[in-house]
């Protein structure tokens, strides 16, 4: 067994001298032509590009839990020396965030703790907040004057193919 290891390893070690040596894979970037040179996105631009799609099926309680996450994302981001760049992007029935749905159970508490939540992202650095127009609509006039910064856009699926676009990873919050 030892042998076979031995061989394996002075075959893998030749091989990779092999490669090492050619000029294709042994050419350095000083040696690479400048029009041949592409630079990498950095690993914090692409990191801290994220797109929040957050969908309908959420109580309030899952919706407080999950507004946490990504507040702590932020902050997690931020300790690590990476600025965010987020947008959350709320959609269908997560628009509602301040409404007690029928039966749902939940204290007034929690409502206020989720506007609480989305009232500070509108104040930090690096974080957008977009909803559906038309939903929006539901959303008491006293909650969205203290959600200004709240963009409402005509199509949210729009909105979610362009922002991937742009280089945003999505996650998505059903």
């Amino acid at each position: 067994m030892k042998t076979k290891m031995s061989w394996l390893m002075l075959i893998v070690t030749a091989w990779l001298l092999v490669l090492a040596s050619h000029p294709l894979t042994a050419q350095t970037a000083a040696e690479t032509p400048p029009e041949e040179q592409t630079a990498a996105p950095s690993d914090t631009a692409v990191a801290s590009k994220i797109l929040w799609d957050i969908d309908l099926r959420l109580t309030p309680q899952e919706l407080n839990t999950f507004l946490k996450a990504i507040r702590q994302t932020y902050d997690d981001l931020v300790q690590e020396g990476i600025e965010p760049d987020m947008v959350i992007v709320f959609r269908g029935l997560a628009v509602n965030f301040s409404r007690q749905r029928s039966g749902s159970g939940y204290s007034r508490k929690i409502q206020q703790e989720n506007i609480s939540l989305v009232q500070q992202f509108q104040d930090l650095p690096g974080m957008r907040l977009e909803a559906d127009q038309a939903t929006m609509r539901g959303v008491p006039s006293e909650v969205r004057r203290t959600l200004p910064a709240v963009k409402e856009v005509t199509n949210v699926f729009i909105t979610l193919i362009k922002h991937q676009a742009e280089g945003y990873h999505l996650i998505t919050i059903n």
